[in-house]
């Protein structure tokens, strides 16, 4: 089997890396925003739908550019 290569290699440490800043950010508006109902805090709610989220969004769509890059990058047997 060949050694991976370098683009390879750097594309899925980056989309592992946003895939984990994704799930950590989906748990953390989870939370958040039950805490906030739990409470009545308005604000909390907001704060955890918007800014939050939007971070959440933003890092996933980077991650699965990541991976639909490595696609690309990989050595994988090609049919005749």
């Amino acid at each position: 089997m060949k050694a991976p290569k370098p683009m390879h290699k750097l594309l899925l440490t980056a989309s592992r890396i946003c895939m984990a800043i994704f799930l950590i950010a989906g748990i953390a508006v989870t939370t958040g925003q039950t805490i906030g109902i739990i409470t009545g805090s308005g604000p909390l709610v907001e704060l955890f739908g918007t800014s939050v989220a939007d971070t959440a969004c933003i890092t996933a769509g980077i991650a699965s550019v990541f991976a639909y890059l490595l696609l690309y990058t990989g050595d994988y047997p090609q049919d005749d």
